[in-house]
């Protein structure tokens, strides 16, 4: 959660205008995991002082921007007070820029449990973490067979400065954690978490963008143009609730960087990665640390990569943004919206073309989710039954008054 104002995101975020937003749910608290104490919020950020300890801001430049101390939750060398228990650690890289490649100094591993859009359907093990600032991760960070005095210490590893762009990829000291007390821990790590609801299969994809990431004429392009505070071109403009593929490739142009790429309005599915001969070596420094399951709003797109995604695009109209969330590339104006137009016929949930008793038993499957909602409201419960009643039929043109062309005459303000 941050600030967004003329331009200036970067430095709004820097004088600490950014923090979490923790959204909850019956399924997430129906699993036994940790809580209260052992439920840690971790901030990452890296910042500059000046003499009298006042934050220095550099303003935004092509490579972005580094502090040279290390800030968790906007504090300085932290050392968290630890017990032989398991804990649920929730990171957000609230960096400016810093690309974190994130592992346990004695060798504990990287338990995966939650991405941006919560958890997942089961835990995902990695040697290290990557993360690029605005992503977040949550841990199953297992404690329980520590040695009291244990210090443990979490590090962003050393990187290939070409897999990142210049100034990234430096070994950093981030937190320690000193297990100091002994407590008994009965959690145990589940097989499974939450379901994901809809896995998108491509081959109902209705239809497909590319989005090309350039460095030119002294700025970065996205979808080879510079931002518009209103406009969209062709190929960013959907009707709510298309199926379809966004390809976004990091090939051209004599500079390259890694952009951590973030959507507003939805949430998508990673479905390929793939990287060209140029960047194959520096490319083997980071890979193993992507962690593409399950729901994302921001991804990591390294030089000379390719990465395809899956999205079906909000039912509510409007205009949403997406850009780098490397701040300082977001305020030189690395953004862009996409424009949705209303869906024709939100009640045909299994979009056959007839809203039939197969909407009616979806809508009854997915109760309580936002997989059924038919009103808008982004739940499914008695409103949705009843809008599928009162919209029983074959689907036509113009179906229950919507438009049916792009939004484009009413130029409605970007959605946040």
């Amino acid at each position: 959660m941050r600030e967004r104002i003329g331009m200036m995101t970067g430095e709004q975020v820097y004088k600490g205008l950014a923090s979490f937003l923790i959204v909850s749910d019956d399924a997430e608290q129906a699993l036994d995991l940790p809580r209260g104490e052992f439920d840690l919020p971790i901030c990452i950020q890296d910042a500059d002082f000046d003499s009298s300890n006042q934050l220095v801001f550099s303003g935004a430049n092509m490579m972005g921007m580094f502090g040279n101390t290390q800030l968790i939750n906007g504090r300085v060398d932290t050392n968290y007070s630890a017990a032989t228990r398991i804990y649920r650690v929730r990171l957000l890289n609230g960096s400016q820029s810093r690309i974190l490649k994130l592992a346990f100094d004695d060798g504990s591993p990287m338990v995966v449990i939650g991405v941006d859009g919560g958890l997942l359907e089961a835990p995902k093990q990695v040697p290290y973490l990557m993360m690029g600032p605005g992503e977040r991760y949550e841990l199953w960070v297992d404690f329980s067979t520590k040695n009291l005095g244990d210090v443990i210490s979490l590090q962003s590893l050393a990187f290939d400065q070409l897999a990142g762009g210049i100034g990234q990829g430096d070994a950093k000291d981030i937190m320690t954690f000193t297990i100091d007390r002994s407590e008994q821990e009965t959690l145990v790590l589940p097989t499974s978490l939450v379901p994901m609801g809809e896995i998108y299969d491509v081959a109902d994809v209705t239809s497909e963008k590319v989005w090309p990431i350039v460095w030119g004429s002294g700025e970065f392009l996205l979808n080879g143009q510079t931002f518009d505070m209103l406009g969209t071109i062709a190929n960013e403009r959907a009707s709510g609730d298309a199926l379809e593929k966004i390809t976004m490739t990091n090939l051209e142009g004599n500079i390259k960087f890694a952009h951590p790429m973030h959507l507003h309005g939805r949430q998508f599915q990673i479905l390929s990665r793939s990287i060209a001969a140029g960047g194959v070596n520096a490319y083997n420094t980071v890979k193993d640390g992507l962690v593409d399951d399950g729901w994302h709003d921001t991804f990591l797109i390294m030089p000379y990569e390719t990465v395809e995604l899956l999205i079906r695009w909000s039912k509510h109209p409007g205009l949403f943004m997406y850009h780098c969330h490397n701040l300082p590339h977001e305020d030189m104006g690395m953004m862009r919206n996409f424009e949705l137009s209303a869906q024709t016929c939100p009640a045909d949930l299994n979009r056959d073309g007839v809203i039939n008793i197969s909407d009616f038993l979806e809508i009854i499957a997915q109760w309580g989710s936002p997989f059924g909602d038919v009103t808008g409201d982004d739940r499914t419960d008695v409103a949705d039954i009843l809008a599928t009643i009162a919209d029983w039929g074959v689907c036509s043109p113009g179906f229950r008054g919507l438009p049916q062309v792009p939004l484009r005459s009413g130029r409605p303000k970007p959605s946040k």
